[in-house]
């Protein structure tokens, strides 16, 4: 395992909450557990990697902001089925949320924006995207040999919102896609007229 500010070896559990993580090299938090593992309302910011899940087939992510990770925000990787729910992941330069090595569980009602890539799933990862929110990511969410479903998400104000390439399959529906990435200023989201660009796509 690469170095962690916190790390969870197998077989070890428990409860990391109310933290702030500055500048980790590495992860500031990295569960390598089947164990349940819960990691609540932290601040990760300015780290390598804000929380890395390997094989953490029970992990509970909720309410967590991260932000400013060179690598990935938050990473599922080795098979990893976790919660991610009610997070804000922002302005990283590399990935948001990067999932793939076969990864699945639910990303539902989350926030993602200012990345490079808001969320990316890769190597046969099937995972359930559902009512988040995408918005000012150069590109929204990339699917390369993955097999996401994709429901009820919205997609405001990206460059690009979603890219499918390399035999992805999956589900993308009843998503809300509408204006790419500006200049001028963002519509106020209570202002925004998107009844005219609702996209249901079926691949």
């Amino acid at each position: 395992a690469s170095a962690a500010a916190v790390f969870f070896a197998i077989d070890a559990g428990g409860v990391v909450h109310k933290n702030r993580f500055s500048r980790c090299t590495g992860a500031a938090i990295q569960i390598l557990s089947q164990v349940s593992v819960t990691v609540t309302d932290n601040i990760s910011k300015l780290c390598t990697t804000g929380i890395a899940v390997l094989d953490g087939r029970q992990a509970i992510l909720k309410g967590n902001d991260v932000s400013e990770c060179s690598a990935e925000g938050i990473l599922f990787d080795l098979d990893a089925q976790p919660l991610l729910q009610n997070h804000r992941v922002h302005h990283c330069s590399g990935v948001g949320v990067r999932v793939e090595g076969g990864s699945s569980g639910r990303m539902e009602d989350n926030e993602l924006d200012h990345n490079s890539v808001g969320m990316s799933i890769r190597s046969h990862s099937r995972t359930l995207v559902e009512n988040n929110r995408f918005h000012h990511n150069h590109l929204a969410l990339e699917v390369s040999t993955g097999e996401p479903e994709v429901v009820s998400n919205s997609f405001v104000n990206n460059y690009h919102s979603i890219v499918c390439t390399a035999w992805s399959y999956g589900t993308i529906r009843q998503n809300t896609i509408c204006s790419t990435m500006m200049p001028p200023p963002p519509v106020p989201e209570e202002d925004a007229d998107t009844t005219s660009n609702r996209l249901e796509v079926n691949v």
